[in-house]
């Protein structure tokens, strides 16, 4: 959906984004993931594949695993919660509530870890190491560590994600306000 407005496309594709085309297996941006990899770049995917309605991790996709075992590259789950408070699914691209948006990074799972899990079940080890840290993100972000106006992120991955996230957010809030004159 984000491709789709043609402004933000530009923006998301300068920044480095490419679609993915949901509900069929997407080779040629698995391939191009790949290869960006293979160059020595980060890779950002949202394994879920879209927002969930509940705010809760849904599966997670195939389309990792097969990039993860062709690269042969540790994986490095981040969580994000708050995200979908943003801007709700439902509520289209342009319905956006400012929200707190908490990112964590869990330790990387090297691919020595990864060869030992079957074929195809990747996303089932994954689901449970996302659930875990996402407790602890929200642990941290619900108790006495809670703070506002900080943050403490030094990961190319997260600041990419925050710069997407908030370039996405003042676009949005700008095209609200040209729509309503």
């Amino acid at each position: 959906a984000l491709f789709r407005i043609p402004v933000f496309r530009s923006l998301i594709r300068f920044l480095g984004a490419f679609p993915v085309y949901r509900g069929r297996r997407d080779t040629r941006a698995l391939d191009y993931a790949a290869a960006l990899l293979h160059k020595g770049h980060n890779v950002l995917i949202f394994g879920e594949g879209t927002r969930s309605w509940d705010w809760e991790i849904l599966p997670i996709r195939g389309g990792i695993e097969v990039v993860a075992r062709t690269s042969r590259v540790p994986i490095v789950p981040l969580i994000m919660d708050g995200a979908g408070q943003t801007n709700p699914r439902g509520k289209g691209p342009l319905a956006v509530d400012p929200h707190r948006i908490a990112v964590r990074l869990a330790e990387p799972i090297p691919a020595e870890q990864y060869d030992h899990w079957p074929a195809r079940e990747m996303p089932e080890h994954l689901r449970p190491v996302l659930e875990r840290n996402l407790v602890r993100l929200r642990s941290y972000t619900a108790g006495p560590y809670r703070r506002s106006g900080q943050i403490a992120l030094a990961r190319v991955a997260v600041q990419l994600l925050l710069v997407y996230t908030v370039a996405w957010v003042y676009l949005v809030v700008a095209l609200k306000r040209l729509l309503r004159k």
